[in-house]
């Protein structure tokens, strides 16, 4: 949190952005990301949390599905085990 504060830029706010044309406001955003050095820096740090996400969500993923196939093909045995251990108390 400390360094998202020391890095943020101070950005001129106008009060009356909703009567600018489009294209002039697209326009201050890629100056402003021209000349920040500190918004170019952030696309690879954007990439890469990105793509750490997509393999976390791909292996646990995995993860359950192979947990949930592994149920389903031993469910048999572990109903009939649960089932004897029943009758014995």
């Amino acid at each position: 949190m400390v360094t998202v504060i020391i890095l943020l830029d101070n950005i001129k706010v106008e009060t009356d952005v909703s009567k600018q044309p489009v294209r002039r406001q697209l326009s201050a955003i890629l100056r402003h990301f021209l000349s920040s050095r500190y918004q170019q820096l952030l696309i690879p740090l954007t990439v890469y949390s990105g793509v750490e996400q997509a393999f976390l969500a791909g292996d646990f993923t995995r993860v359950r599905i192979f947990v949930l196939f592994y149920f389903m093909k031993h469910a048999a045995l572990l109903e009939a085990s649960a089932l004897q251990t029943i009758h014995v108390f």
